[in-house]
């Protein structure tokens, strides 16, 4: 097995898309040989998130595969389709809430937090109609996707009609993305 890396940084063109940083607690070392990460002395330390735990399968996929190999191929496939639906994801709803709300109050609407005691959204089924009308238009949120809950719903409270969420999801997500993470193959999260 070729020897592990401690980042991974996978390129389109010339810019990177991702660098994932691993640091494997001791006991997965002395399991898993395989997994011990190359540290260079002087590197920063890396910040690990959700984002990048939940694609750890897919990098661990890719590592293991045999350098050059039709597997490395496919795993590295599958790592950067995992990548691309998550941005695709991202970015589409942080453009929606751009098109409802503005450059300025986009962001700042999408990620409010309403008082203690007050429930995420006032009305359930506006919130599940914007689940279907979002991936009716750029595809399956995913298990991912679920982290956008909040700004949906802050889409439902601030009074956005359905019609509204298609329209603007419409321009905002020209297609849907193909594959295991369109609405379409998957069916809807809500």
């Amino acid at each position: 097995m070729g020897a592990p890396i401690n980042s991974l940084q996978l390129l389109t063109g010339d810019q990177p898309v991702i660098l994932i940083c691993l640091d494997f607690p001791k006991k997965a070392r002395k399991t898993h040989s395989w997994l011990t990460p190359q540290v260079k002395k002087g590197a920063r330390p890396c910040i690990s998130n959700r984002w990048h735990t939940d694609t750890l399968p897919f990098l661990l996929k890719y590592q293991k595969a045999r350098e050059g190999s039709s597997h490395k191929r496919n795993a590295q496939k599958e790592l950067l389709e995992v990548i691309s639906h998550r941005l695709h994801v991202d970015n589409s709803i942080e453009f929606i809430g751009k098109l409802l709300f503005g450059s300025k109050q986009g962001s700042e609407v999408l990620k409010t937090v309403r008082p203690a005691g007050q429930p995420l959204v006032d009305d359930w089924s506006c919130l599940k109609s914007m689940v279907r009308t979002f991936e009716a238009h750029c595809g399956s949120l995913s298990q991912y996707g679920m982290k956008h809950m909040r700004s949906l719903a802050n889409i439902c409270n601030a009074g956005i009609s359905k019609e509204m969420m298609a329209e603007v999801s419409a321009e905002a997500c020209i297609s849907i993305p193909a594959g295991q993470w369109s609405s379409l193959q998957k069916g809807f999260s809500a």
